[in-house]
């Protein structure tokens, strides 16, 4: 168990990183393309403002301690600049598809958050003989004391 000073472990720190970096790699270039390219057709200097403003937007929001989608931020940024261009310039069907999977987002996160909170943990001094056969069976028995939580 960590304290409550500490920060995560080098390991939870590289796992994210490679896990971020993985999905980047395999389906980064979909999103890319479609913020680049589907939504609006931005140049060099709408692509310059719509990062200089998410910049802003997320470094006065950290700054006042406020939660955000720092990809809802950087989206919204490119539809801006592209509607500073021509608001007809914008694919608001692709705006609206993209509203509709954000939407969906929150409770899709909500049913699938607890789910982690009921995988069985060891207690510290069990961790070296701890085994996946004390995982609860599908038929509901309880598993013995101190396998979970």
């Amino acid at each position: 168990m960590l304290s409550p000073d500490s920060g995560p472990p080098f390991w939870v720190i590289l796992s994210a990183g490679l896990a971020i970096a993985l999905g980047t790699y395999i389906g980064g270039w979909r999103i890319i393309q479609t913020l680049g390219k589907r939504v609006s057709e931005i140049q060099t200097p709408q692509g310059f403002a719509a990062e200089t403003s998410s910049a802003a937007i997320i470094l006065a929001s950290s700054h006042l301690d406020f939660a955000l989608s720092t990809t809802q931020v950087a989206t919204g940024s490119i539809f801006g600049a592209g509607a500073g261009r021509r608001l007809a310039s914008v694919r608001w069907g692709v705006a609206g598809q993209m509203a509709i999977a954000w939407l969906l987002t929150l409770p899709a996160a909500a049913a699938v958050g607890p789910w982690p909170g009921r995988w069985p943990t060891p207690e510290p001094w069990e961790r070296s003989s701890w085994r996946w056969s004390r995982w609860p069976s599908a038929a509901g028995s309880t598993p013995r004391r101190g396998a979970g939580r």
